[in-house]
């Protein structure tokens, strides 16, 4: 019995939709239009929020509410529809706990354009873009996100729900927590540490290593401290 669904999509961003869509299609060599897409969403959700973001002549998807959704074959592969902290983890938290889904449940998807070294390991629902680069014995955690022209370099290890923006690259022997962002541009030193929740603001450099939940900018990069509220 065939899937009812090509691709599940858990959680709904209506931007990042048409982009994981495309890439889906590409790394199953197919055309976008025709994939049968279901999207479980736990915020209200419709076709009406794709109106001007994704092609009219696109097939569209099946909505259906976390609370109704009872996970099955008919699902095809499932992967996490939004990429941004602290969305996607809070997703991937609802539904597991509503479905007791388990993270092995999850596909990876990588552009065929992308260069992936046959040692590096892609963690569970795994998204890599056109013309990144994951090298030499890299270890990704679950639900990474390498944007477009990102490199990871070799021998770095990442936790869940990290994302590396466009252009942007680690070095050898990088490690980063859970939920570490990397903004576009930046550029990362070879062995540094990244925290959990950790945020490098784009075009930045990165030469020391950075604490639990802290945000840094500039070249070099320095810590940022948020101003306190006005009295």
């Amino acid at each position: 019995m065939l899937p009812a669904h090509d691709l599940t999509l858990l959680g709904f961003g209506p931007h990042a939709y048409p982009m994981l869509v495309e890439l889906a299609a590409a790394h199953w060599g197919k055309e976008a239009p025709h994939l049968r897409i279901q999207v479980i969403h736990n915020l209200p959700a419709s076709n009406d929020l794709l109106e001007g973001v994704m092609p009219a002549s696109w097939n569209s998807p099946v909505f259906t509410p976390l609370e109704k959704w009872q996970p099955s074959e008919a699902d095809g592969t499932c992967m996490l529809g939004v990429l941004r902290e602290p969305a996607a983890s809070a997703v991937w938290a609802a539904v597991h706990a509503a479905t007791g889904l388990s993270e092995t449940a999850l596909g990876v998807m990588v552009h065929p354009s992308a260069d992936i070294a046959p040692s590096a390991v892609l963690g569970p629902g795994t998204w890599v873009q056109p013309n990144a680069t994951v090298a030499t014995m890299s270890k990704l955690g679950m639900c990474s996100y390498v944007n477009r022209h990102a490199s990871v370099g070799h021998h770095n290890v990442w936790g869940a729900f990290s994302r590396i923006n466009p252009g942007a690259h680690t070095a050898g022997s990088v490690v980063l927590g859970d939920r570490v962002t990397i903004g576009m541009g930046a550029l990362i030193r070879e062995g540094t540490r990244l925290g959990n929740g950790a945020v490098v603001g784009a075009g930045s450099l990165v030469l020391k290593h950075v604490g639990e939940d802290q945000t840094v900018m500039g070249v070099p990069a320095k810590l940022r401290i948020p101003r306190s509220p006005a009295s």
